[in-house]
């Protein structure tokens, strides 16, 4: 048991240190490419169907780069992404801003200082409640549609989440800060 163990034990702990580093650079390049991807968007220098095919590609290499097989990697990392960055488009919550542009509609009137402050509290946080609902659901969309294909769910669920979270992190950290 002695020699041979050790090797052993030393090869698994090398794939598992060279597995960590792949997770690791995939996520932080995944997120700063998403991020760069939403900035686009956001600016509307990129219409929808690039946005989505961009997050397909990030979400591609991504899953290239953890996965064993490099062709499964990046087609499961293009349907992670792809498919939860739109589920997340589709089932997106109202900003709160636009829910209190609808109740002064609603009302025929502007809100004073004091309901302001209050109603949009209320829909700020009910804003983030939503977010993470979608954002979750869009994750598990992601990984059933590629639990339907017999493969590596785990790749697919990983780049869901770089392309949700990236996504819905910046909307949400623009509307705290407004």
């Amino acid at each position: 048991m002695g020699v041979g163990w050790c090797c052993h034990r030393t090869t698994e702990e090398k794939i598992g240190l060279e597995q960590a580093a792949g997770g690791f650079v995939a996520g932080t390049i995944g997120g700063f490419l998403a991020n760069g991807i939403g900035d686009l968007c956001g600016k509307a220098l990129i219409d929808p169907v690039t946005h989505k095919i961009l997050h397909a590609t990030v979400g591609a290499m991504s899953g290239a780069i953890i996965s064993e097989d490099i062709t499964s990697g990046a087609t499961l990392g293009a349907i992670g992404a792809f498919v939860a960055e739109t589920f997340a488009d589709m089932f997106a919550p109202e900003k709160p801003m636009e829910k209190v542009r609808a109740k002064e509609a609603e009302l025929g009137r502007r809100l004073t200082p004091a309901e302001f402050g209050k109603y949009y509290q209320e829909e700020l946080n009910a804003y983030g409640i939503k977010v993470d609902r979608v954002g979750d659901f869009g994750k598990i969309v992601a990984a059933t549609t590629t639990l339907l294909t017999e493969k590596d769910v785990g790749v697919a669920a990983f780049t869901a989440t770089i392309a949700v979270e990236n996504k819905f992190a910046k909307s949400a950290a623009k509307i705290n800060s407004a």
